[in-house]
């Protein structure tokens, strides 16, 4: 279980994205979006990731499946972008 947060506008998959080394990919990752991050690859990540942040000024862009055993919450300022098919499970 690892705390990532955005650095840079990028796909969820780009290591170049989070602050810390990889990207979020394990059940109970927690998430902090900061910038425009795009959620385009289906990771299975067993019950899902943990606590998911959209932050003000911060857009999670959803284009496939995403699983949160978490709570997503979404700052005033936040946005969340979901693209036609895309789904968010809690």
């Amino acid at each position: 279980m690892t705390a990532f947060t955005s650095t840079q506008d990028g796909d969820w998959d780009d290591a170049n994205t989070w602050t810390e080394v990889g990207y979020p990919t394990s059940a109970g990752d927690t998430v902090t979006v900061r910038h425009d991050v795009t959620y385009n690859t289906v990771l299975s990540v067993g019950d899902g990731f943990g606590d998911v942040t959209i932050a003000s000024g911060g857009v999670l862009i959803s284009e496939v499946k995403m699983d949160i055993d978490g709570v997503l919450l979404i700052d005033g300022g936040g946005t969340l972008h979901q693209k036609p098919g895309a789904k968010i499970y809690f």
